[in-house]
């Protein structure tokens, strides 16, 4: 059963990338989106998909390069700070 939520998972992450990939424009090299999701567990869900539509994202035979995907993952505790 486990397996079936990952899978469901994947293809929800795959659908919201697919909207921000087909608005890129990959000759432009400047930050044109940024992804914040609450949990570090998405946050690697969301890369790995991510990194998986980038390296298609190239057409081949023309001056188009692939996406290129950074990821900022933090899994620290968060504290609030007392004024």
């Amino acid at each position: 059963m486990q397996r079936q939520i990952i899978v469901t998972s994947s293809r929800k992450t795959l659908a919201y990338l697919i909207l921000i990939f087909s608005v890129l424009s990959t000759w432009r090299s400047t930050v044109q989106a940024l992804i914040i999701v609450p949990t570090r567990e998405l946050g690697m869900r969301v890369t790995k998909v991510a990194h998986t539509l980038a390296a298609k994202s190239g057409k081949p035979g023309t001056e188009e390069k692939p996406c290129t995907v950074m990821a900022l993952l933090d899994g620290g505790i968060l504290r609030r700070h007392k004024s």
